[in-house]
């Protein structure tokens, strides 16, 4: 994870001396509130909490485009009822490409992705 360090004029010196190596954008996690019904890549696990909606349903699996729709086309999957839990947020260990429910309100899920190098 070093680079030759740029600042050094010489070539010789350049390569004797090392300086940390910039971290990529994708060796930091981040969370997006996708749209309803809309394609995404898979996250590392989502947060529900959303209180306009008593059910949720995933998407698991389908043919459509990142960033496209597939309202219904594919078999989406019950994966929570939030009349039966009275704690808001939840999280779940799924990772699902796309999701529907309730009121169908974007922020209502979250979407969380890990960073990794």
């Amino acid at each position: 994870m070093y680079q030759a360090d740029s600042n050094n004029t010489t070539a010789v010196a350049r390569e004797q001396k090392q300086t940390p190596k910039p971290l990529p954008a994708s060796a930091f996690g981040r969370a997006t509130t996708p749209a309803s019904k809309v394609v995404q890549e898979r996250p590392s696990y989502v947060i529900v909490a959303g209180q306009s909606a008593t059910a949720y349903q995933f998407l698991n699996e389908t043919t459509a485009s990142m960033g496209g729709i597939d309202a219904d086309g594919a078999a989406w999957t019950q994966g929570l009822d939030l009349q039966a839990i009275s704690n808001s947020p939840i999280k779940l260990d799924i990772q699902p490409v796309a999701w529907k429910g309730g009121g169908d309100a974007t922020g209502e899920v979250t979407f969380v992705y890990r960073g990794g190098l």
